[in-house]
């Protein structure tokens, strides 16, 4: 008779499929250059020329948090340095880590027993986050801060109100989606 591995290898497994989903979606979307596809190359193209908010964002302006995380950053890296290609990549990074981001932010945010709020991402990114992997995408960042703002909330022990406030506004204004 063989007897169950039980609960604690499949927490296991859960938080290293995340993990290790989290890392190879930083490797493999810069290493085939995936922000210069689809909705990423007009990002791409309005960092290297540092207009982000001009080309597109003033458009969408409910995606705030995506333009603060991601582009901003990229963009002042343009404006210091000059150089386009740079900037590019720094916007790559910072979207295809988000997911590992939101797993380390929940770990960190999460203080139930047994940490089920960080199982949950872990499971959220590594059965959610491939599904979009592909390109940069706002869903992402909403998906990296849905359970951190859940471990902000909720829990044995509570976290100072403005703790949850950021949270709750950084991912009401990823998407349009976010503001529901």
């Amino acid at each position: 008779m063989r007897r169950s591995a039980g609960p604690g290898a499949f927490l296991l497994a859960a938080r290293a499929a995340g993990v290790a989903w989290s890392i190879a979606f930083i490797v493999i979307g810069l290493a085939a250059g995936l922000q210069l596809y689809a909705d990423g190359s007009i990002f791409s193209y309005a960092i290297a020329d540092r207009a982000t908010w001009a080309i597109h964002w003033h458009n969408i302006a409910q995606r705030l948090t995506a333009h603060v995380l991601t582009h901003v950053p990229a963009e002042t890296y343009v404006a210091l340095t000059g150089h386009g290609r740079g900037g590019i990549f720094i916007y790559g990074l910072l979207f295809f880590a988000a997911p590992l981001g939101g797993l380390v932010l929940t770990r960190a945010l999460d203080r139930t027993p047994g940490h089920a709020y960080y199982v949950f991402a872990c499971l959220s990114a590594a059965g959610l986050a491939p599904l979009v992997f592909g390109f940069p995408t706002e869903l992402w960042l909403s998906l990296a801060l849905l359970w951190p703002t859940l471990a902000s909330l909720h829990g044995p022990k509570r976290w100072p109100w403005p703790v949850p406030l950021a949270l709750l506004l950084a991912l009401a204004f990823t998407h349009e989606g976010g503001l529901l």
